[in-house]
This record gives C-alpha cells, structure tokens and sequence, in this order.
C-alpha cells in the first residue's frame, strides 16, 4: 500500500527527481533550520503541513524546494506566534546550503555571519523570491492556513495515549507518547499527513511506539485503534510509509 501521491510537476514543468524526495528534502531543510533559529517543533511541523500541501498545486521546477521550505517556515513563525525577521531565516536557509553544497577547503563549517551579506545584491535576490513563494502559498491554500494546521496531530498525541494505554500501568501512556513523538514528527516528511486525520497519524506512531515493547502495555493482540475511528488501511498506510521514509 503507498501513499494515493499526485506529481509534483506539470507539463509545463516536468520534475526531473523523485516528488518524494523533493517533499523529504524541503521538510528536512525546514527541520534543520528550525534547530538553528531556536524555534518549538510547532514551527517546523506547521512548515511540514503547508510544504506538502503546496507541492500538490505546483511543481519543483516552477518552485525551488529551498525557497519553498524557506517561506513555509517563515509562514510557519508566523501562525504559531513565534515570529522571526525574514533576514534571520533567510539567513539560516542560506548557511545550510552553503555548508551543502559550497563545503570549505579546510574542512571548517560556515558561520551564521558568513552565510550571506545582507546589503548584497544576492540577499536582495533570495529575500524577493521567498516573498514570491510566500505570495503562491497563501494563494494557492486560499489564505486560510491556520484551517489546515489545527488540530496538529501533536496535540492530540498525549489525551489519545493517555485514553488507549492509561489503564496499562503506571507510566505506560507516558512511555508510549514519549516513543511515538519522534515517529509522528518523522511522518510529517510524507505527503500522508494531507490524506491521513490527525487521529490516524496518532494512532500510526503509537501502533509502532507500541512495537517497539509489545510486553508493556499488554495491548500487541488487541485492536485498540478501531475505538479512535482508525481504520487497519489507514494504520498500515502510515507504518509503510514511516518504513520507506527510514529506508532513505
């Protein structure tokens, strides 16, 4: 079973690489740069959900999954209330690729100060293409991307672990949380989270949290999900797909 994925491309704009991997490639960017503006995962999954959703309106070619990612985030900042100036962010995106795709000599990593001057032609540059994909995004999600962010899958991870492993044992719903955190966050790398309810993706990184220690809760023969409206197609949808992400 795979993920129902539409083409990331057009005629008119064919993508010349995997649409899967362009996906994984800008939620990474936006993941790393999150760590290095010192932003809640909140940002960066926010990021996530606007970068997929964009990728099923237009193309790679037509838009560069860097500038993409840089404006998700930025966007990102913005509806999770933690606001950071573009030239930051700008800024970040501009060191990781640098220290991508322009490694020094020496060996030495890029510093933040290096990344970019910001009276260059070249920041003026980036910063009006980001402010273009900016303007596509909001246009082509219908200006209402707080509709498509809430409720985060996150946020529903500790209630609905606690309702399903509440009664396993002391600490058991905070141990399976704990382990399906990472799983779900991982998960935001694929397009099913725009096909896939909140609940589902939940229940997904649980199922797998679960696995990893069948004999702690004591529900591996049970099938728990079914009372949080999960379907077995839509549990096997999300571990086949956190599987191939791993692969990578």
């Amino acid at each position: 079973m795979s993920v129902p994925l539409l083409p990331s491309s057009t005629p008119e704009h064919p993508c010349p690489v995997d649409p899967l991997l362009m996906r994984e490639y800008a939620v990474d960017l936006s993941y790393r740069a999150s760590v290095l503006l010192k932003l809640p995962l909140k940002v960066p999954l926010a990021a996530a959900v606007i970068i997929q959703r964009f990728y099923f309106r237009k193309g790679f070619t037509a838009f560069n999954a860097r500038i993409v990612s840089c404006a998700a985030t930025f966007l990102g900042c913005k509806y999770e209330e933690t606001p950071r100036a573009m030239w930051k962010v700008v800024q970040v995106f501009q060191l990781l690729y640098l220290r991508e795709v322009e490694p020094r000599p020496d060996g030495r990593p890029w510093e933040l100060v290096e990344a970019i001057d910001l009276t260059s032609d070249e920041y003026k540059q980036v910063k009006t293409e980001v402010m273009r994909a900016e303007r596509h995004i909001l246009r082509e999600l219908g200006f209402e991307i707080g509709q498509l962010l809430f409720p985060s899958a996150h946020s529903l991870l500790v209630p609905l672990a606690q309702s399903v492993f509440g009664a396993c044992g002391h600490g058991v719903a905070k141990s399976v949380a704990r382990r399906a955190c990472p799983i779900l966050t991982d998960a935001h790398r694929s397009p099913m989270i725009c096909f896939l309810p909140p609940e589902a993706l939940v229940a997904g990184a649980m199922f797998m949290a679960d696995a990893e220690r069948p004999d702690e809760s004591g529900l591996a023969e049970t099938t728990w999900w079914e009372a949080l409206g999960v379907s077995q197609t839509q549990l096997e949808l999300f571990v086949d797909e956190v599987l191939r992400l791993r692969m990578n």
